[in-house]
């Protein structure tokens, strides 16, 4: 993606903080790889930091930044997937509506981020290359090998 990004850091080992920026309002984001059962293979969620410094993945933000904040998250899946060529991350938006925007944004980066990781999709009990007119359960991306 060549959108601007958000600075980002390592908030404490496979999660990531940013801040989303708007004129009215800053909202820290948190990026989390988290193990799954299988080797290599991590679950990415996206959350908003409370004031009270929980976190909490059904927020809506709306700081007006979507592209620049789903820019900042594959800017982020690109550094976690450099510390191991064999990482897997999977990922799925939590409602019906974030779920499309990842869609939409894979869809519209399909080219440029098919140069250097695999996309695939899972349906069922079907995994398969990202199709940009097909719906996904689940989204998985891993660097070519």
């Amino acid at each position: 993606m060549d959108e601007n990004i958000y600075p980002y850091e390592i908030f404490k080992e496979y999660t990531y903080e940013f801040v989303s920026v708007s004129k009215d309002k800053n909202v820290r984001k948190l990026v989390a790889f988290t193990e799954t059962g299988r080797e290599n293979v991590f679950n990415l969620a996206l959350f908003d930091i409370l004031d009270s410094g929980e976190c909490c993945n059904i927020t809506e933000t709306r700081n007006r930044d979507m592209t620049t904040v789903m820019a900042t998250i594959f800017r982020i899946v690109a550094t976690f997937l450099e510390i191991d060529k064999e990482y897997v991350v999977v990922f799925r938006g939590n409602d019906s509506r974030r779920h499309r925007l990842y869609r939409i944004a894979i869809s519209r980066e399909l080219k440029n981020l098919s140069e250097k990781y695999v996309i695939l999709g899972i349906n069922e009990d079907r995994i398969e290359y990202f199709q940009p007119d097909q719906s996904y359960k689940l989204y998985i991306i891993t660097n070519k090998l």
